[in-house]
């Protein structure tokens, strides 16, 4: 019945371009929340669905209920929701980036309106302070919204803003990342020195001759995943230990395991979280 389900979302790049701009224009970027959005998806056909249990109406064994609306669990309702935001962003003047189709912009003379959005989340900024009011109020005529106001974490970052530079950082996560495996960096047997490195320099991994047990591969996973998520946000220095080390997700050895306390031990280095820092100045 659904060709598509497909719905894509916010680049982590695209994230932190806008940031970038936004600091370069010397503007405020804020943050609007849709409410329930996947309600908003507008079915292409019919659906029916078994009557809940709290709202029968007569025979439940011979009478359905159609769906007016896109219901969440749809496999199907973030692509509707998708569409249906698409069209009232064009409907308001706004075109899809080619390079990241979550990403809005407008041109009104020489001012710039550019809304990215991560599903139901959405960062928005405006060279024209009375265009950025009057995007959310269209947007809220067509959705329930509610106005963040100036925007301050977004995915587990936190955005920091002054007229002279605005910062992505995700220090919070950092800090519940290294809690977590506190333990284990102290048990590893990695270099015992301040690390100024991800990685031991020249460091390589090998593939693992034996095989690692499903709990040691979770464990590795979980870890390896946690500092790539810190590598893609905000902080990529970590980008090239993130990759070595995520092609041994499958089979880990000890030596990965230490190779991944390394580049924990390297986050907890740095006494001034580190993230990503754009001035209104080049």
């Amino acid at each position: 019945m659904f060709k598509e389900t497909f719905a894509p979302t916010l680049r982590y790049a695209t994230l932190r371009v806008i940031i970038a701009l936004g600091a370069l224009a010397g503007a405020e970027i804020h943050q609007l929340d849709v409410k329930a959005a996947f309600l908003n998806g507008v079915l292409p056909s019919a659906v029916y669905i078994e009557q809940p249990l709290s709202h029968i109406k007569g025979d439940a064994t011979r009478k359905v209920l159609r769906l007016k609306k896109a219901l969440y669990g749809l496999v199907e309702a973030p692509r509707l929701w998708y569409e249906t935001l698409s069209k009232a962003m064009a409907s308001e003047g706004f075109k899809r980036a080619t390079e990241d189709p979550c990403l809005y912009y407008r041109w009104k003379g020489d001012d710039l309106t550019l809304v990215g959005v991560f599903v139901d989340d959405f960062l928005m900024f405006s060279t024209n302070k009375k265009q950025l009011e009057e995007t959310k109020k269209a947007l809220a005529k067509k959705f329930k919204t509610k106005d963040m106001g100036l925007a301050r974490w977004v995915l587990e970052m936190r955005i920091q803003q002054t007229p002279e530079y605005k910062i992505l950082d995700q220090s919070q996560y950092a800090k519940e990342v290294l809690k977590k495996y506190e333990d284990d960096i102290k048990k590893a047997g990695v270099h015992k020195r301040i690390p100024r490195t991800p990685l031991l320099r020249g460091q390589t991994f090998v593939k693992n001759t034996g095989q690692a047990s499903e709990s040691e591969i979770s464990k590795y996973r979980s870890a390896v995943g946690s500092l790539a998520h810190l590598a893609i946000g905000s902080n990529p220095v970590m980008t090239y230990a993130m990759s070595a080390l995520s092609r041994h997700l499958s089979n880990p050895s000890e030596e990965h395991w230490e190779g991944a306390m390394q580049a924990m031990r390297f986050l907890r280095a740095c006494s001034v979280p580190r993230g990503c820092r754009h001035n209104s100045e080049i």
